[in-house]
């Protein structure tokens, strides 16, 4: 699995537990590093700089956004009302000119 899709899963996962579209990266560090590190095959030593670097690269693709600037960030698909946001989110990630054609 790649690191945007682990991610993606990670965020989802944290959302579904707050039963909110909002939720903190320490959320992510804390509760679901681990889970994308087992799922990627990561060995690196700096795992929380990829997290990081792949928020960045979900905002750009419109996936996330920033609520603030201390680590806080929504979902902006509602994962509460689709129960086939996981099949979207791959797809999105995989084709993103697909939904932006103006990007």
């Amino acid at each position: 699995m790649k690191w945007k899709e682990a991610a993606v899963h990670a965020i989802i996962n944290v959302c579904k537990r707050r039963n909110s579209l909002i939720f903190h990266m320490s959320e992510l560090t804390d509760y679901e590093l681990q889970n994308i590190k087992n799922n990627t095959h990561t060995i690196g030593k700096t795992p929380e700089n990829t997290l990081a670097a792949t928020l960045q690269e979900l905002r750009d693709l419109r996936i996330i956004d920033f609520v603030d600037y201390e680590g806080e960030y929504r979902l902006l698909f509602d994962i509460l009302k689709n129960r086939d946001l996981d099949l979207l989110l791959k797809y999105y990630i995989k084709n993103p000119k697909q939904f932006h054609n103006n990007s």
